[in-house]
């Protein structure tokens, strides 16, 4: 186990209307959650990912991890959509969450461990240990600020990019659409449930429409001083033009996600720092619409 992580922040939905409400809001069904965890997009109008939550049920209460450049902006935009609904949103400052490797696990299970949670990635896992403000413990990155990075967020976020798991930051947020991040590959969506915010759109795309961009692990070429960077556009060489091409989601140590149009998984591709990118030969799981 690493030290704990400084950009993942955890938020506590409670109330008797906490499920209903959220069902309202994010694209995976919650009455799912019994035992295990879940990937869930928090999306605008226009089905774009304004957050994406690793969420797990206790009793009446839910918890939700998201990326901490995003807590404040979707703590707020949520409390506009409460109104008369019973529930209240906290978000849990006694909490240290470290990530953990070499683990056997089944992907989306949960686990407890006296005050430990453990949310497990298959081969790795997310410690959301909980304590009293009277016995927090002191780490040497107890005084780093959540928006610098450190080891184990560096380790934890290339673990992410070799398991093709998507992260949405303030960097990324609002460019994609939920099956853009692979999100219904990794049981994100649930195409049955009601209505939420941003449905109509993910639900066409998936019945009536063609998808034609999806995430894929790259493997990174930086060049003198360049590096792939969260958001930037990724534009593809042919015969010396140039043309957009998608997205890069993530990026740590020569290897990054990227969301690319399907047409130019072989070309040359280049982020607009300067790095190139190569689609690489080992992805996490299968894309069976590749065309």
């Amino acid at each position: 186990m690493l030290s704990k992580l400084n950009n993942i922040s955890l938020l506590k939905f409670s109330g008797t209307d906490t499920v209903s409400f959220l069902q309202g809001q994010l694209t995976n069904d919650l009455s799912s959650l019994e035992g295990q965890w879940q990937f869930s997009g928090y999306c605008s109008p226009k089905g774009r990912l304004l957050a994406l939550f690793q969420l797990w049920r206790e009793d009446n209460d839910v918890y939700a991890l998201i990326d901490s450049s995003l807590l404040e902006a979707t703590v707020k935009r949520l409390k506009m959509f409460i109104m008369r609904s019973k529930v209240t949103i906290e978000v849990v400052e006694q909490v240290e969450i470290s990530p953990l490797f070499n683990q056997e696990s089944a992907k989306f299970s949960i686990t407890s461990e006296d005050q430990s949670r453990l949310l497990h990635h298959g081969t790795r896992a997310l410690k959301i240990n909980f304590y009293p403000e009277a016995t927090v413990s002191t780490t040497n990155n107890d005084s780093i600020s959540k928006d610098t990075p450190n080891s184990a967020d560096e380790a934890w976020a290339l673990s992410c990019i070799e398991a093709a798991e998507p992260t949405i930051t303030s960097d990324n947020v609002e460019l994609f659409v939920p099956q853009m991040v692979n999100l219904d590959l990794l049981d994100g969506i649930n195409f049955r449930k009601g209505c939420y915010t941003g449905q109509e759109i993910v639900a066409r795309m998936h019945y009536l429409g063609k998808l034609k961009q999806r995430m894929f692990i790259c493997d990174v070429t930086n060049h003198e001083s360049a590096t792939a960077i969260a958001g930037e556009k990724i534009v593809s060489i042919v015969d010396g033009a140039e043309r957009n091409a998608g997205n890069v989601v993530s990026a740590v140590e020569g290897k990054a996600l990227a969301v690319v149009r399907m047409e130019m998984l072989s070309a040359t591709l280049r982020s607009e720092s300067g790095s190139e990118l190569r689609i690489s030969e080992r992805q996490a799981y299968e894309i069976s619409d590749l065309t």
